[in-house]
């Protein structure tokens, strides 16, 4: 599309001889007052104040005038002299700040001097992170150029056919591209001239390098002239920027105006912070919504499920005001729509990702409303800078969860960010969680966004680099789920993940301090019955001894043996032939059939221990409900075997003390051999069966690592692209 008089693309009418000889001359007088009026080098005490003062083309002036942009800002006045002068820029300053202005002006007026036409090929290239970055920046060059019939310009950056922007390549003097699409047209377009490139801007170089576009930047000025103008604006100044600028930039100006400024956000920018719990969050918005009915509000969110499933909950429950949502889903052509719809509307709420974070203008815009906690400060000042910009005025409010409030706020402070906390007046609060449950309940797509915005957020939380502020064990998945309007809470993996992690340690010592403890009290009474045993009389004393001895070894081999499998799961996470997934072998529940009088295992109450119970107790910790099925019909079978061990062992201890009982009314002393034949009987009956059940908790613990590695694998492979 063409920024000048001509349309369509097409080249500008020929002008008569006089226009383009006064225009000639005008171009000369104004390379001289350039270099006469340009600033020193590493300077940035500028003291022109309107653009008025700067050495700019009639055509230019006229265009700042007539969209009324006359007075400089700071950063304005830093880098254009400098960029005027043909040096290249290095640019740091606060969102909102005039930067694009600060990088077009110099190239507009470069391309006048040199009397640029589009036979001249590609003079000048703006690579910008998003789309709709790059509209605006078009919508602004196309207002600045309007006077500059020679002066055409397209944007490169998806959305419509690659042949069709091939088409125009060989009309366009100034293209504003995103990186991708650029380097496309680098490699597959030869329409596309850039051997005489002028001047390259690098817009957003942080966002470009946070959004993965490093490998696409390098191959784009691998293929471009190394004589040229570059100038690099960015938000923040972070090592890989600097590196970026080392590789692009010759012995630039670096311009930072709000380096030593008292805060980081513009002054006119009213900012505050309320903590919420997780649960109140969907009633906040409602309350914040209705309050600002007359107002325009972009509302951010951490991810795209959370925009969707929120943009229809509030379109379903009519707020009083029109609702939108932006976010990458969204096709590019859609977006651009709904960007534009939102400009024109006196009042609108618009759900939004931080696609809308970076670089986008939305003059006259009343509140951002931070929903969901910035990932760091910096992207909490891109946010709230979609206010407050140009010398306007904004609001922001930014919620927390009670655990992010302390270190978040701590990151603003220490980024010169100044809030103040205030709190929602009782009679503004409303609760609406019920009318979102209804909604829930009725819509089954409704329910399915629900459960993927659930999700998608506990997701968001869990990828988040700084574990201080967001916290995944204290996040409070009921709740968050009673929020949304769930009747249930969704199983979130990630979730169970990170609690696991947390409270293993706790249940490792709190397991092994209780184990220790149980082994103390099985041991006294196990030494209480060896003493009653001793004391039945002299004649029996001497031959029960080894059976009782042997019988005391057995029972705490068995205890080794029933050692829970949570804390044996805990300690290895590797196979292991001797560990049991849920609380030991045959022989252990036989020792728990062993432990009281009756044969059987007892419950605290006294009554027969189920297998539930059981399961219960050695795991010490709730379990999927397939897995808990899986787990007691081993438990049941493992007592039913302990079960018919003990029967035969208990049948042969009758036999056993029946001789013992002859022997004593007879005065004669049992037989030594008959004692040590029968706990040998019973030891290689126990020995046969363990082998068989350690074999058999071999196989169960290597399908249970499987298990886990498989879905360890399948939450890997989830399709959240979009969050």
């Amino acid at each position: 599309k063409s920024g000048g008089r001509g349309r369509g693309g097409k080249a500008a009418r020929p002008r008569p001889e006089t226009a383009s000889r006064r225009e000639a001359a005008e171009a000369a007088q104004l390379a001289r007052r350039v270099v006469a009026e340009a600033p020193e080098k590493g300077t940035q005490d500028a003291t022109a104040e309107l653009f008025s003062e700067l050495p700019l083309s009639r055509a230019t002036q006229a265009a700042l005038t007539w969209n009324k942009w006359t007075k400089l800002t700071d950063v304005q006045r830093a880098a254009v002299p400098h960029a005027l002068a043909g040096r290249d820029v290095l640019g740091a300053a606060k969102t909102g700040s005039g930067k694009t202005l600060a990088f077009l002006v110099p190239i507009v007026e470069l391309l006048f001097r040199e009397r640029w036409s589009a036979e001249d090929g590609v003079g000048a290239i703006i690579i910008t992170p998003t789309r709709e970055l790059a509209l605006q920046i078009m919508q602004a060059l196309r207002r600045l150029g309007t006077r500059h019939p020679d002066l055409t310009a397209g944007l490169l950056c998806g959305g419509k056919a690659f042949s069709e922007e091939q088409a125009v390549l060989g009309r366009l003097s100034v293209v504003v591209a995103t990186p991708g699409r650029l380097q496309q047209h680098l490699e597959q377009s030869p329409e596309l001239d850039t051997s005489s490139l002028r001047a390259l801007v690098l817009d957003e170089a942080d966002r470009l390098l946070d959004m993965g576009f490093a490998p696409s930047i390098n191959a784009i000025l691998g293929a471009l002239p190394t004589e040229r103008q570059t100038m690099l604006f960015s938000a923040t100044q972070t090592r890989d920027v600097s590196r970026l600028a080392s590789l692009s930039l010759r012995d630039p100006e670096y311009v930072s105006v709000h380096e030593a400024a008292v805060e980081a956000t513009p002054r006119r920018l009213v900012q505050a912070y309320v903590v919420c719990p997780l649960a109140d969050k969907v009633n906040l918005l409602w309350s914040f919504v209705k309050a600002h009915l007359k107002q325009r509000t972009i509302v951010f969110v951490s991810s795209t499920k959370q925009a969707r499933f929120l943009f229809e909950v509030l379109r379903r429950l009519r707020p009083g005001v029109p609702v939108m949502e932006l976010h990458g889903r969204i096709a590019h052509d859609k977006r651009t729509a709904i960007y534009s719809d939102f400009l024109k509307k006196k009042a609108a709420v618009m759900l939004a990702t931080d696609v809308a974070a970076r670089g986008l203008d939305f003059p006259g815009l009343d509140w951002v409303l931070q929903l969901d906690c910035p990932e760091d400060a910096a992207t909490y000042i891109h946010r709230v800078g979609r206010t407050a910009r140009f010398r306007m005025r904004g609001n922001g409010l930014l919620v927390l969860l009670p655990s992010e409030a302390p270190a978040m706020l701590q990151r603003l402070r220490d980024a010169k960010v100044p809030l103040k906390r205030i709190t929602i007046a009782a009679a503004q609060a409303r609760s609406v969680q019920g009318l979102v449950a209804a909604e829930v309940a009725a819509d089954s797509h409704l329910r399915y966004l629900a459960q993927r915005a659930f999700a998608s957020y506990v997701r968001s939380v869990m990828l988040q680099p700084d574990s201080e502020v967001f916290d995944a064990a204290e996040l409070d998945a009921d709740a968050l789920a009673t929020s949304y309007g769930l009747p249930s809470t969704p199983r979130a993996k990630a979730l169970e993940g990170a609690k696991s992690r947390e409270e293993s340690s706790k249940l490792r010592n709190r397991d092994r301090k209780l184990q220790r403890l149980k082994d103390a009290i099985r041991s006294k009474q196990d030494d209480d019955k060896d003493g009653d045993s001793d004391g039945d009389g002299d004649s029996g004393s001497d031959s029960s001894s080894g059976s009782d001895s042997d019988g005391k070894r057995a029972r705490q081999a068995a205890k080794a043996r029933a050692a829970p499998a949570s804390e044996q799961e805990l300690e290895s996470d590797s196979d292991s032939d001797s560990e049991s997934d849920f609380g030991g072998d045959a022989g252990d529940a036989t020792d728990l059939l062993w432990r009281k009088e009756g044969g059987g295992a007892k419950a605290d109450d006294g009554r027969a221990a189920t297998a539930a119970e059981l399961l219960a107790g050695i795991e010490g910790q709730d379990m999927p409900g397939w897995q808990r099925a899986r787990a007691q019909r081993v438990t049941e079978g493992a007592i039913e075997t302990g079960r018919r061990a003990a029967g035969g062992a208990d049948a042969g201890f009758k036999q056993l003390a029946a001789e013992l009982g002859a022997s004593k009314g007879s005065g004669r002393k049992a037989s030594a051999a008959a004692v040590e034949a029968h706990a040998a009987a019973v030891a290689a009956r126990l020995q046969a069966q363990d082998g068989a059940d350690r074999e058999r908790d071999r196989l169960r613990v290597r399908a249970k690592h499987r298990l886990e590695r498989l879905q360890a694998r399948g939450r890997e492979d989830e399709d959240d692209d979009d969050d």
